[in-house]
């Protein structure tokens, strides 16, 4: 692919608004876009990892903007007349963003080369986050270092320049770059950062960058894969992050700026509520199973969750009782002709009660033998009459109303 270093949007990344030519307009294509060229253009077609710009070209919305066979081509939503002046006008916002990311990758690369050897072999931009790949592990503490470093490194506020070295200052200039090159060299640098050969679009400041914030960090292809936010992203995030937090304290009735601490005291709290819950369950199943020795237990708990349902019933079951039918409400607030179903025998097969009540009522469920669990849409009443008609006398219901 050629690239011509001399379009707009490498004359001046900052540039939102433009007027060109109209230079031809094919399509549309089965999805109803055409593909426009322009004399010039400030929109970057998508590539070396950055996405392609988005904004308007008159009255048409531009969709993307790609090289095609070496042709910047502007994918659109509508026709524009070849011969016809055209103003451009960019989703600059979006654009900016793209730069304080590419930017931000550039930061992150040099220095990870220059103090741990590492490698990018890998970098890409989508709409919510950046990615990079790099050739060797780099541990938790050795990326903190690198953040803090980056983000020195924004506060300086250094000149982030374009160079293209003759051929002769090119050999001996040590830079990054994926592949080999030919032709002219666009060089990103950022001095005593980092030097790479680039064909993306920059800020021409490291403060413009913003925040540097790895968020995530994972092992990939023999080496890590960092999930980076630069600028007005990292800012969302914490923003968001800020609202988690503030929504945790109200909930829980913590101090937000010391969370962690005032939120291990309330998970021990809980766990102690827990706990206790578990041996009034206990207690609870001794007694029915007192009562109901040998009979069928029909068992409605609204106190119990999923997990515990089954716990319960199992241990009440096995505890004397021919069997124990639970039923617990669906939701969180109790809806009175909902319930999650939990059925256990120690011995006797429960089948046919699970076909029965499939017949009676709307259910979702399965199992076999003597384990059935699911939902089931019927009033209490009408339950409990199903159940004193399945097994009569022998069936003990609690509670009783």
């Amino acid at each position: 692919m050629a690239i011509n270093f001399t379009s707009l949007y490498y004359r001046n990344p900052y540039c939102s608004e433009f007027e060109a030519e109209v230079l031809r307009c094919e399509g549309p294509n089965k999805k109803g876009e055409y593909q426009i060229i322009l004399s010039d253009s400030a929109f970057y077609p998508e590539g070396g990892g950055q996405p392609g710009d988005r904004g308007r070209l008159g009255h048409v919305r531009v969709l993307d903007t790609r090289f095609i066979y070496d042709e910047h081509v502007h994918i659109c939503d509508g026709s524009l007349s070849p011969g016809q002046k055209v103003r451009g006008r960019l989703d600059f916002e979006r654009r900016f963003d793209f730069m304080q990311q590419h930017s931000g990758e550039h930061l992150l690369s040099g220095l990870a080369k220059e103090h741990y050897g590492a490698t990018n072999v890998g970098f890409h931009i989508n709409e919510f986050e950046m990615t990079l790949d790099f050739d060797k592990e780099i541990s938790e503490q050795d990326a903190l270092f690198l953040e803090d470093r980056a983000n020195e490194i924004v506060f300086k506020n250094l000149d982030i320049d374009i160079l293209f070295p003759e051929e002769k200052l090119l050999i001996d200039l040590d830079y990054r770059s994926k592949i080999d090159l030919s032709g002219p060299v666009r060089i990103v640098h950022i001095a005593g950062v980092d030097d790479c050969a680039c064909c993306g679009t920059h800020v021409k400041k490291t403060g413009e960058i913003g925040l540097v914030k790895l968020v995530d960090m994972i092992k990939y292809k023999g080496g890590v894969r960092i999930t980076c936010l630069c600028g007005r992203r990292a800012l969302k995030d914490y923003r968001r992050l800020a609202e988690q937090a503030a929504g945790i304290s109200q909930a829980f009735s913590l101090n937000s700026r010391e969370l962690m601490p005032d939120l291990a005291r309330s998970l021990d709290k809980i766990s102690a509520l827990e706990e206790s819950l578990k041996k009034r369950n206990e207690e609870l199943v001794d007694i029915l199973s007192g009562l109901a020795k040998g009979q069928y237990l029909l068992w409605f708990d609204p106190t119990l969750d999923k997990k515990t349902q089954k716990v319960v019933a199992k241990y009440a079951a096995e505890a004397g009782l021919a069997a124990c039918f639970s039923f617990i409400p669906l939701d969180q607030d109790g809806a009175e002709n909902q319930f999650r179903y939990v059925f256990y025998s120690p011995e006797a097969p429960l089948d046919s009660v699970q076909k029965a009540l499939s017949k009676a009522f709307p259910v979702r469920g399965g199992g076999r033998g003597g384990f059935f669990q699911g939902q089931v849409e019927a009033a209490y009443d009408e339950l409990c009459a199903f159940f004193v008609q399945e097994f009569g006398p022998e069936l003990f219901i609690w509670p009783k109303n």
